[in-house]
């Protein structure tokens, strides 16, 4: 019995190795022979083979076996009469976005522009309104997708066209928390003297009996030297840290007794006033 000779045809092998974009190996197992003899048959048949992609290179294997495979006759009728994305015509031949892409291009066929309803809502999109949806009104995305007939993905590509500034992500969890000198902290990430967002519940407390914001040299001080005693009743202003010291510096020198009335603190061991 002589030796099997592998003779199929340029099409049977172009068909699997091509459009079902089989390896040599699968091709192998499919007629029953070995990888060297399916090599030897594409190199035949002129069959070119797939070269690994590599970044120096500059070329694209998909869009080489693309090109092949599919004529301008029928990417014309798969985009622009099917209208057909190119994401699907990709998933179709089992290639990647860029050399459908590509292709369309070599063959000079124009790509689609945004649908009509799409592209009426972008030119409705001014600065002005996307400012007063966005900065003023601070809808949700969301909302404002809703309003404008668009997706997420114009919103922020308009909003930096526009230099319209990003908004603060806030989290509605964040209330109050306590500082390392046990002091009541107020999440107010809008207010102009904020550290890291927030803002010391006696000087907030001060600014609203006031009707004004506090300047940053001024400081409050708690009268019965409780720092959770935020009540307007208890808190003292002071037009900079040096009288606030002041007052520090006297306390030291006094006591309260249970009835609240001042008196000069002793010391229990040298027996007089400190």
């Amino acid at each position: 019995m002589g030796r099997r000779v592998f003779l199929a045809s340029k099409e049977e092998i172009e068909k699997l190795y091509c459009v079902e974009n089989k390896t040599i190996e699968e091709i192998a197992k499919y007629f029953g022979f070995c990888v060297e003899c399916v090599r030897q048959r594409m190199i035949v048949l002129e069959i070119s083979r797939k070269r690994k992609f590599s970044g120096h290179t500059g070329k694209n294997p998909d869009g080489i076996v693309l090109a092949k495979i599919l004529n301008k006759e029928d990417l014309y009728r798969l985009y622009c009469v099917e209208r057909k994305s190119l994401e699907c015509i990709a998933t179709l031949y089992k290639v990647s976005v860029t050399p459908v892409s590509r292709l369309l291009k070599k063959y000079g066929i124009p790509k689609r522009i945004l649908n009509g309803s799409s592209k009426i809502a972008l030119q409705g999109v001014t600065k002005e309104k996307l400012e007063k949806l966005y900065s003023v009104d601070k809808l949700p995305i969301k909302e404002i997708c809703k309003i404008l007939n668009v997706s997420d993905s114009v919103i922020d590509r308009k909003r930096r066209g526009f230099r319209i500034p990003k908004r603060k992500q806030i989290n509605p969890l964040m209330g109050t928390r306590t500082s390392d000198s046990r002091y009541n902290l107020v999440f107010s990430p809008d207010h102009p003297n904020a550290k890291k967002y927030y803002v010391p519940e006696h000087r907030l407390v001060m600014e609203k009996h006031l009707g004004r914001h506090l300047e940053p040299k001024e400081r409050v001080h708690h009268a019965d030297c409780d720092k959770t005693n935020n009540k307007i009743e208890n808190l003292i202003l002071f037009k900079n840290t040096s009288e606030h010291q002041k007052v520090h510096e006297l306390l030291k020198t006094v006591a309260f007794n249970a009835d609240g009335f001042m008196f000069p603190r002793m010391s229990p061991v040298l027996g007089f006033l400190i």
